[in-house]
């Protein structure tokens, strides 16, 4: 998806916006989905047109997807979510399949990460988006140190001096 389409921006709008309410706390799933479609409405006034879905209706669809299917358990839900949108690295694909399992995972990092994993396709893009929404939503301290310091040491970086550089 050209990064300056309707589709495009609708997608980084979306997800700005949903990791920018979650990150600063007190904010419930609900508000931070009502964050990203939001964005993703703004998103789709901006860019040029190309032949696309609308990454808001899509997202309102996952939406509605996970309340549906919420009762026959996570795993479930997931494969719902891929059945009914797909999982590639398009972004009205992934950007809408992430928030619903985001919302599905009820913001649980691991849990999260995982459904997006186990989905297929282009796993590492989704399991990132959601992996930050959930990070963003939970905090830090529900993230595994464990994997945080494999990361680090894997790829010789360190997260709080990237974090505290952007913050400065």
């Amino acid at each position: 998806m050209p990064h300056a389409s309707k589709s495009g921006t609708a997608g980084a709008c979306a997800i700005a916006a949903a990791v920018s309410l979650a990150i600063e706390g007190d904010s419930s799933i609900e508000q931070v989905l009502e964050a990203a479609l939001s964005g993703a409405l703004l998103g789709e006034k901006a860019g040029f047109d190309i032949p696309s879905p609308s990454i808001a209706a899509r997202i309102q669809l996952a939406i509605e997807l996970v309340e549906k299917n919420r009762k026959n358990g996570f795993e479930q839900t997931c494969l719902d979510l891929y059945r009914y949108i797909g999982a590639s690295m398009k972004s009205y694909e992934s950007i809408p399949l992430s928030l619903g399992i985001f919302y599905a995972a009820e913001g649980d990092v691991k849990k999260g990460i995982i459904g997006a994993v186990n989905i297929g396709d282009d796993a590492d893009t989704n399991a990132s988006i959601v992996g930050d929404l959930c990070g963003a939503f939970s905090g830090t301290d529900k993230v595994n140190p464990q994997c945080i310091n494999h990361i680090q040491s894997q790829n010789h970086i360190d997260f709080k001096e990237i974090a505290q550089a952007l913050i400065a």
